[in-house]
């Protein structure tokens, strides 16, 4: 696929207003304070043997393929600050989102924190291919990790699966991998905030 016709169909799909502190969101079925570049994290984790999708679980371990063809492992993170931004690529909030992804990520660095963008629908509704991971990197200028997910990871209840009812839905990990808090849809303001906070240890548990 051209990437003008890529672009053409990214475009395409950009057919929701977005209002101020509003939140812009797709069916699945406030001024902010910069935060310091330079807080102590600890060692990496381990995947545990017991673990939820739920705030005050530690997060379960996931392994997917990135756009640089490579294998990742959401514990590669750990002792990070981590959000999962899972998202669909026919839906326009999640390419609104997608424009912020490497301002946010490069505003914190790469040694606090994580900005995980997990695409689980391609304009198809099937899983992104590596290509298609690409040409979204490319069309939004991502370096951040963008990678391929799959409907089964997703559960509306939370209670077998990442809890998922809205595109795009945003999870908030701690430097421990411990689940804080969900966000259902996108607002660049209140993201923003909820960032701020979890990088500074401010974001409780809901």
């Amino acid at each position: 696929m051209k990437k003008h016709g890529f672009m053409h169909r990214v475009l395409s799909y950009i057919c929701i207003p977005i209002f101020a502190f509003s939140l812009t969101m797709c069916s699945a079925g406030l001024e902010t304070t910069p935060a310091p570049q330079s807080i102590p994290a600890p060692p990496p984790i381990k995947p545990p043997t017991a673990c939820g999708f739920g705030p005050g679980d530690v997060a379960c371990n996931f392994k997917l393929v990135d756009q640089n063809d490579t294998v990742v492992s959401l514990y590669d993170f750990s002792g990070k600050a981590i959000v999962i931004d899972f998202s669909a690529m026919w839906c326009g909030p999640c390419q609104f989102a997608a424009s912020t992804v490497q301002a946010t990520q490069e505003k914190y660095g790469e040694n606090t924190f994580a900005y995980l963008t997990v695409l689980v629908d391609n304009f198809e509704g099937e899983p992104p291919t590596v290509l298609e991971l690409q040409q979204w990197a490319n069309h939004f200028n991502i370096t951040a990790p963008i990678m391929s997910g799959q409907r089964d990871m997703l559960d509306p209840t939370g209670e077998n699966g990442w809890h998922l009812n809205y595109w795009p839905t945003f999870v908030f990990i701690d430097y421990d991998m411990t689940i804080l808090e969900y966000m259902d849809g996108w607002n660049e303001e209140i993201l923003q905030e909820k960032i701020d906070k979890l990088v500074l240890c401010e974001l409780k548990q809901a």
